[in-house]
């Protein structure tokens, strides 16, 4: 995902957006997404990083305008159940 954005900076496509500095000042990898003219940041947050920093980086981010959203990925995937059970 850095190497990504590293690119889209290199063809000057990137934005030196405040988004990417705090993220980045969290030691967080972000990428900018979207076709220009108000797109999207996507930050990857690792699993053990504690709820405090996910908290911190959040409101700082909400405090210049930037509404946030999380989403996670991952489950126990696909199971058989057979009479209730799993």
């Amino acid at each position: 995902m850095e190497m990504n954005q590293g690119l889209l900076q290199c063809t000057g496509v990137s934005h030196a957006s405040i988004i990417l500095r705090t993220t980045l000042k969290y030691k967080l990898a972000s990428k900018l997404t979207g076709s220009g003219g108000g797109g999207c940041v996507l930050t990857l947050l690792p699993t053990l990083l504690s709820a405090t920093v996910v908290d911190k980086v959040t409101a700082e981010l909400e405090s210049c305008g930037f509404p946030c959203l999380t989403a996670a990925i991952g489950g126990q995937g696909v199971q058989v159940c057979f009479g209730g059970s799993s």
